[in-house]
């Protein structure tokens, strides 16, 4: 009932916000902010505040229902896109509560794990600081990252300026990606990572024997003294400078049938 209080109270501040300004970005054009020659821009600044005062309140209840978690988290993630870098702090709050079995009429209860309440505050905290500055230069690094379930790897070259800024105006969205291998292949290549050469005689094995830097050998022996006993063999040519491995003795089990 204290949940439901709340949502009546305060769902009309949500309400009041335009949806032009919803829907798109800010440009924060203040005077401190121009006298700093930065030019600001965000998801509005009324819709981050209003979510800034609405989540607080929210996380003393301690509960919270699936469909008041999805708008919540709706309004959150539309502030985040305008500043990507703070969507690392959601985390399990998109798993709080099953996406696909919400139902507007029939509201849910769940209850606030500490980890999903301490990830809404922080978004409640650092919401003022949600913009990117436009009067920034273009960073000219062009970066890659390696995507792979076990392994993972950044990468970054030097592009300058110019080609840098190509990137970000002429790309459909900020990142890309180049698929190796396809589902197919990727599924036998985590089967058996050893097929390589069977399983793509013209992909990635073909590139790798051409571009990979030769494997050295784990051992390389002159000698291997077979039933040696002590390995009083191989002793004797150490001193002549011959390179011998271990000496090797076969024991023999008998059957216990």
């Amino acid at each position: 009932m204290k949940l439901k209080a709340f949502w009546d109270q305060l769902v009309g501040v949500l309400l009041m916000i335009p949806k032009a300004k919803v829907t798109g970005g800010e440009l924060d054009t203040s005077l401190p902010i121009r006298q700093l020659g930065l030019a600001l821009l965000g998801s509005p600044a009324r819709k981050r505040l209003a979510l800034s005062g609405i989540t607080p309140e929210l996380l003393q209840l301690g509960v919270t229902t699936d469909v008041f978690h999805a708008c919540l988290l709706g309004g959150w993630t539309r502030c985040l896109l305008c500043c990507r870098p703070f969507m690392s702090i959601l985390a399990k709050s998109y798993h709080l509560c099953p996406s696909d079995q919400i139902n507007q009429d029939e509201p849910r209860l769940f209850k606030l794990t500490r980890r999903v309440a301490e990830e809404l505050l922080l978004l409640s905290i650092f919401a003022p600081l949600m913009t990117v500055d436009l009067s920034v230069q273009v960073d000219d690094t062009a970066y890659a990252t390696d995507s792979s379930d076990a392994k993972g790897a950044c990468v970054a070259k030097h592009v300058g300026c110019e080609v840098s800024r190509a990137l970000w105006r002429s790309g459909r969205k900020r990142g890309g990606f180049a698929r190796m291998l396809n589902r197919k292949e990727a599924l036998i290549r985590k089967i058996d990572e050893m097929k390589e050469e069977h399983l793509f005689p013209l992909g990635i094995a073909s590139c790798a024997e051409r571009f990979s830097p030769e494997k050295p050998r784990a051992h390389c022996f002159h000698f291997l003294e077979i039933w040696g006993g002590s390995g009083k063999v191989s002793k004797a040519l150490d001193k002549r400078a011959v390179l011998w491995g271990q000496c090797w003795t076969w024991i023999h089990c008998p059957s216990t049938t």
